[in-house]
């Protein structure tokens, strides 16, 4: 069995790496239909378990009630003892474990998984996906202490899977010591991204569109909205929509904002959509915008690229490998809606980029990534 451990698994997740990757290995690896998910129980799984198989372990907090209702998800309390017990608990049902580095010490777990199963004659298999936590030690090279830690912190971890390609090069080339552990594995979007007949670009609608958790602070929603209410009067023609969850009294104080600048009708607010609304809102669109303050992917990306669409985004996680040579890449936020004006005024310029960006994502499929994560 494949089981992920994952804490504050929700709804949110169904579409997203922390459903879609264990269940890739569960079905290439082990031929089942759906992994495991060790999770604390909370009211937004109704949607996730028609995905993913879960197992509840501890008892719900109601203090984080309100931030799963708002997606605030780096305000949801966790505990480190709970990712611990999880870890203790996949030694009896799982042969394959998946472990992110985050609400716990993954090594810690690894540990106890590994041994505990090795004492069973059983098989194991640990697997961590790093999620980006790896950027900034791949910078540089490591010490001789550095290297000693990480022999112990890594030795019971099997494969870590790295989701953005410039850290995982930096980390090949500087921690030759980890080699044999890594692996690239890129983010993907559902099957049906690469199935949909796409509407050419110059028919579609004069369209901006940000795809994710609006009351994310690392997002940076708040960066496009400010930007758009300096440079929609200069673009009256084109809207921006916005999909994904948001807090209400967030998007009132924007629409009071709006109002006053007499900009309000060209943004359009769509809140949480599943895929096949989602798909249809890519397809009408011209230009994705990320304006987010920290990513791994991120996962819009590959769906926009995949959708047809231009993208414009932020220096973080993949997107300045992805988008080298090509234009999009903001490394001023300051400059976003600047760039956003370049390609309203020049169509074959993002034209030309969705074009490419397209060509570069036609292997984002979960299944081939796993297959070559367990060649």
């Amino acid at each position: 069995m494949v089981v992920l451990i994952f804490e504050t698994a929700s709804d949110i997740h169904w579409m997203k790496d922390v459903v879609q990757f264990p269940n890739a290995i569960s079905r290439v690896k082990m031929q089942e239909l759906k992994a495991t998910i060790i999770t604390r129980p909370n009211h937004k799984q109704l949607e996730l378990q028609n995905h993913i198989n879960l197992f509840y372990l501890g008892e719900s907090i109601p203090t984080n009630y309100y931030n799963f209702e708002n997606s605030i998800y780096n305000s949801i309390e966790t505990s480190s003892q709970w990712y611990y017990q999880a870890c203790k608990y996949a030694t009896k049902i799982a042969s394959v474990l998946i472990l992110y580095p985050f609400y716990g010490d993954a090594s810690s777990g690894a540990r106890y998984y590994k041994l505990k199963r090795w004492l069973s004659f059983k098989k194991s298999i640990v697997i961590l996906k790093s999620d980006g936590t790896l950027g900034d030690k791949s910078k540089h090279k490591p010490s001789i202490k550095e290297i000693i830690k990480d022999r112990i912190n890594y030795f019971f971890i099997d494969k870590i899977v790295i989701e953005n390609f410039e850290i995982f090069s930096n980390l090949k080339t500087n921690y030759p010591h980890l080699s044999k552990k890594l692996y690239f594995v890129p983010n993907c979007p559902l099957n049906l991204y690469h199935s949909q007949n796409m509407i050419p670009y110059n028919m579609r609608s004069n369209n901006f569109l940000f795809v994710g958790r609006v009351s994310d602070l690392d997002k940076g929603i708040n960066i496009l909205l400010d930007a758009w209410s300096k440079i929609s009067g200069k673009i009256p023609s084109w809207t921006l929509s916005i999909v994904g969850p948001y807090d209400v009294e967030f998007k009132e104080e924007w629409d009071r904002k709006f109002e006053n600048l007499k900009i309000k009708d060209s943004v359009i607010w769509y809140g949480m959509l599943n895929p096949e609304d989602l798909i249809k809102v890519y397809g009408e669109a011209k230009i994705v915008v990320c304006s987010s303050r920290k990513e791994s992917g991120p996962i819009v990306l590959s769906e926009a690229a995949l959708s047809g669409c231009a993208f414009i985004g932020t220096n973080v996680g993949e997107i300045s490998d992805v988008l080298k040579g090509l234009p999009g890449l903001v490394t001023d936020i300051n400059e976003i809606g600047d760039v956003m004006l370049s390609f309203t005024r020049n169509d074959n310029i993002a034209s030309e980029q969705a074009k490419t960006l397209h060509l570069q994502m036609r292997d984002r499929r979960w299944d081939n990534q796993i297959r070559n994560l367990f060649l």
